[in-house]
């Protein structure tokens, strides 16, 4: 009567939600991929880009990233974190295998400069001046500003630009705003 078929699950067809007369987002939202979020507000699918949150290459200590490896790149400015990358948290002054390394990177063209979140400027300058470095304290990454201050400091290009740390949440976050890549090294700690 009246043009409305009643279904089985006793609805109508017409008006119901649950006949054939769904909703075309609804039909999608099972079948979408995982890579895609769905705004239920505006009704879309979206891609979601998680390389963000992965560094483009991993190394387990900072050493294992060689002035060759540099070269090779093209890297002329390689921004580093200190805490857990460069120095255990509790190392006071820098390592024999650090300063033989900066001075390796130095001679290969490649500038080294500390980027840390650390705030204690006396402290990181007491780190960085004998072996040599810049350092920028109290990033507060991962915003990428001091990322961009240092290349243009520097005059470099995000494509000869390297951030080398160890979390993904501060270092690598802050490379992927700044448009630089990210490297990533195992986080150091303290051997009992």
């Amino acid at each position: 009567m009246g043009g409305d078929n009643i279904s089985a699950k006793g609805g109508s067809e017409r008006g119901s939600a649950r006949g054939s007369a769904r909703a075309p987002w609804r039909r999608e939202r099972a079948t979408r991929p995982r890579a895609k979020c769905f705004d239920r507000t505006h009704r879309k699918c979206y891609n979601i880009n998680m390389t963000i949150f992965r560094a483009d290459k991993k190394f387990e200590r900072f050493e294992d990233v060689t002035p060759k490896l540099l070269k090779k790149e093209g890297v002329k400015l390689l921004l580093c974190d200190l805490d857990n990358t460069l120095r255990l948290h509790s190392e006071k002054e820098p390592a024999d295998e650090l300063q033989e390394w900066v001075k390796e990177c130095n001679s290969a063209g490649t500038r080294i400069v500390v980027i840390s979140n650390n705030g204690r400027k006396k402290m990181m300058q007491k780190f960085c001046e004998p072996i040599g470095v810049d350092c920028v304290w109290w990033a507060k990454k991962p915003m990428s500003t001091k990322l961009t201050e240092a290349m243009k400091e520097y005059k470099t290009k995000p494509s000869e630009t390297v951030m080398l740390g160890d979390k993904w949440s501060t270092d690598v976050l802050a490379a992927k705003f700044a448009r630089i890549r990210a490297w990533q090294v195992e986080h150091r700690k303290d051997v009992l």
